[in-house]
């Protein structure tokens, strides 16, 4: 009886989503609902898959202190946040690379741009350094309010931590931009539920 009370009562609770933390799946890829980062539980805001053309490429997943729904919000959180992506493909480090700087390019502005060239210069030196990255790699992302910007590989640190935050939100436009490559995926990031289909 105790056994058939206790399932009831978990269909209940599921039904009304107020199950305890659970992982969420999206492209196969299993994410926590809940880290720990900087001595601090971070929350996940949204995820999706970035596609392109028929491939889908990578799992983006977006860790903040509270959630939020604008991209503004989020850039204008001075707490510690973590973007993951965790590779859905093989693929060159160093196209990659010029993915990330170009996708900065076209959402960064001329002045701001010139203000970062210098951590450009040493972000495209980082992925110059990794021949590929495999499916199931993962890279996270951190901004951590005392160190800056902290970029992983598969949990190994790939260069010094850059400290202008400046710099962090600049990464954080490649997905959250006003041009991001992907406009579903902002959307899924941002705490949007839509078709995977259409985004």
């Amino acid at each position: 009886m105790k056994k058939i009370l206790y399932v009831m009562l978990i269909a209940l609770m599921h039904s009304l989503g107020i199950s305890a933390a659970r992982a969420a799946e999206v492209g196969g890829i299993v994410l926590e609902d809940k880290i720990r980062l900087d001595n601090q539980d971070l929350l996940l805001n949204g995820a999706g898959v970035r596609s392109k053309a028929i491939f889908q490429v990578f799992v983006a997943a977006l860790y903040l202190s509270e959630k939020k729904s604008q991209a503004a919000d989020v850039l204008g959180l001075t707490t510690a946040k973590r973007m993951q992506i965790v590779m859905l493909r093989d693929i060159s480090a160093e196209k990659f690379g010029q993915n990330f700087m170009e996708g900065m390019k076209h959402n960064v502005g001329k002045e701001q741009k010139s203000k970062l060239i210098d951590q450009m210069i040493r972000l495209g030196e980082m992925f110059s350094k990794v021949p590929e990255f495999r499916k199931g790699d993962k890279l996270t992302v951190d901004w951590l309010p005392d160190t800056g910007t902290v970029i992983m590989i598969n949990g190994k640190k790939t260069m010094d931590a850059l400290p202008d935050p400046m710099f962090y939100n600049a990464l954080l436009k490649l997905w959250l931009g006003e041009n991001t490559a992907q406009e579903g995926l902002k959307r899924q990031l941002l705490g949007e539920k839509i078709d995977a289909r259409k985004a």
